[in-house]
């Protein structure tokens, strides 16, 4: 796999509401996802939980009004997927149950998933980083039944369709370390590039962007900036600095997945963040792999 150059972006103190917010909820993540007392670390669902939990408020917190996020087994017409964690729920997702069912999960009505892992740093397939990349798999063998115009002449083979997964962890190794087990994991076959999350995320700060189609990213320019041609197929886009920073990438990119009730255009949130990411106020280091 090919490397490009790690460049740095330099900002100056930031004020801006947003951004506030982050800050206040990395607080929180930093107390959830600490060291667990001695005498709870038997008590792992309710640890668990409250990791969950976290996350959940964070995301909905920065979500329009109307997303709900549930945990359980996502179902498209043929396939289901394992229970994930955190399934972000578009507002035209029925409320679909049953007298056995608290509710169903269809894959139309699903925005993106993300799986919450304590610590990904075991590079290992007894570690959680492999767990979650067998999560992706799961959700990645699903299929939206739906059609975006404005996407589909980008997007000629309905990459889009597919379910967006995010894994959210807390502990993590070196972040060049981790994608190189990652990519060894595929030559390997144990997992194909379709099968890979589309953002890994560590509160150690740093954050893999991985995209099957550059013209569809959020980061297209920059592609193009690097050289990187469209017809790239399996591209990473590495991301290291303060959590805050990082978190507000997490963030731009959620917001550009293609998909049901496409949330980018005019979202008060979004234009926040764009705004610091276009004055250069968010700073990180990144670089490129791709093949």
């Amino acid at each position: 796999m090919k490397k490009g150059i790690e460049k740095i972006i330099k900002v100056n103190k930031v004020k801006n509401p947003i951004y506030e917010a982050i800050m206040e909820y990395i607080d929180d993540f930093n107390l959830k996802f600490g060291e667990t007392k001695d005498t709870f670390k038997k008590a792992r669902l309710a640890t668990s939980d409250r990791k969950e939990q976290c996350v959940t408020e964070f995301f909905l917190s920065f979500l329009p009004n109307g997303y709900r996020i549930k945990r359980g087994e996502i179902f498209d017409y043929n396939n289901i997927s394992n229970s994930i964690d955190c399934v972000i729920m578009t507002p035209n997702h029925p409320y679909l149950k049953t007298p056995m069912r608290p509710e169903i999960i269809i894959a139309e009505g699903v925005y993106a998933a993300i799986e919450v892992k304590p610590d990904i740093s075991t590079l290992s397939e007894k570690g959680e980083l492999y767990r979650g990349l067998k999560q992706s798999q799961s959700v990645k063998k699903l299929t939206r039944n739906i059609s975006m115009p404005n996407i589909d002449r980008l997007d000629l083979k309905g990459k889009y369709k597919k379910i967006p997964f995010i894994i959210f962890s807390g502990k993590s190794s070196d972040i060049e370390k981790t994608l190189e087990f990652i990519d060894k994991e595929v030559k390997e076959g144990k997992f194909t590039k379709e099968d890979l999350p589309d953002i890994i995320f560590s509160l150690d700060g740093w954050l893999i962007y991985h995209t099957e189609n550059i013209k569809t990213s959020l980061f297209y320019p920059t592609f193009k900036e690097e050289g990187i041609s469209d017809d790239k197929e399996n591209v990473f886009m590495l991301f290291k600095g303060k959590v805050n920073d990082i978190i507000c990438i997490l963030l731009l990119l959620l917001f550009k997945f293609g998909g049901p009730e496409y949330i980018i255009n005019g979202y008060i949130v979004n234009d926040y963040l764009l705004k610091l990411y276009s004055e250069n106020k968010i700073q990180f280091s990144r670089a490129i792999w791709y093949e």
